[in-house]
């Protein structure tokens, strides 16, 4: 009788078999389950850093950019401050500034009422102050002020207003796979890349932002997000702003899926060679003695 024809058919060649492919299952099988975890734990925690230093990065990029426009401001306040009453009453009301900035005169009413009189005290010491107010639907207008004689706040004030792709940046020099949100006092959205997924952000965020953390969100997609708070309160006299970088969770884990994938095929393809070997040693090694059974 052919070995092909007896194998598993016999109770002791059925036992064998069954011996080996435990023994095989169970270490694959328990190995891939603690890889699998270690890999997952592994993948929070890099995803988890690397959102941490993303948010930190762009918030000192922020700062910078704010510093930037400060120079601007002072720039063309000690411009501006030279010139006589007749001159400045022929200036333009606006002037383009460097990197998209907008310089802009202004008279002391462009401050709101109800903080003029601190405002202007703040003007009169001669440092910087930023002001956010009502723009459109979708953002806040943000302007740095200066007075034009810090001595005689009523003269006239100069202003830099700071646009969308200033502070976030163009499409041409960010990473359009991450969104960016930053909120001011009353959780205001000032700059938005996605006014929506932002919007989404300050809903799944219950109660007050503490100074860094963590949200996820979404529902037919999911969102990781990463928020800092920049202080900004001594230096321009505003409420602090809040940084929130925002990445779909797809974009996140695609690496970290594609390498499960490939470890659980590598390791059913260690199961099913343990598992042919496993035949053909027991398949020459039982059929003579079936034979002989016989």
């Amino acid at each position: 009788m052919s070995a092909r024809g007896t194998f598993l058919h016999g109770k002791l060649t059925r036992r064998i078999f069954l011996i080996f492919l435990i023994f095989a299952l169970l270490p694959v099988s328990l190995l891939s389950w603690i890889a699998i975890g270690r890999i997952s734990d592994a993948t929070d925690q890099q995803v988890s850093r690397v959102l941490e230093n993303e948010v930190k990065n762009f918030s000192y990029l922020i700062l910078e950019r704010l510093e930037f426009a400060e120079q601007v401001l002072d720039v063309y306040q000690d411009d501006l401050s030279s010139m006589s009453a007749e001159t400045l009453a022929q200036e333009p009301e606006t002037s383009p500034a460097q990197k998209g900035l907008l310089v802009t005169l202004h008279s002391v009413d462009f401050l709101p009422a109800t903080q003029r009189l601190k405002q202007v005290e703040r003007l009169g010491e001669g440092r910087v102050l930023m002001l956010e107010r009502e723009g459109d639907a979708l953002h806040q207008q943000v302007h740095l002020l200066t007075a034009l004689h810090p001595e005689h706040v009523e003269e006239g004030l100069v202003s830099v207003k700071l646009s969308l792709d200033y502070v976030l940046g163009t499409e041409e020099t960010r990473d359009l796979s991450v969104d960016s949100c930053i909120f001011g006092g009353g959780e205001t959205l000032l700059f938005a890349t996605s006014t929506a997924l932002c919007n989404d952000f300050l809903r799944a965020a219950t109660g007050t932002l503490s100074h860094k953390g963590a949200i996820a969100f979404g529902r037919d997609e999911a969102y990781f997000s990463r928020y800092r708070t920049l202080f900004l309160g001594y230096k321009f006299g505003v409420t602090n702003w809040t940084i929130v970088i925002i990445q779909p969770e797809h974009e996140i884990y695609q690496a970290a899926r594609v390498f499960k994938s490939n470890f659980m095929v590598t390791a059913l393809g260690v199961i099913l060679g343990l598992s042919l070997i496993s035949i053909y040693f027991i398949r020459t090694r039982m059929a003579p003695l079936s034979n002989i059974m016989e």
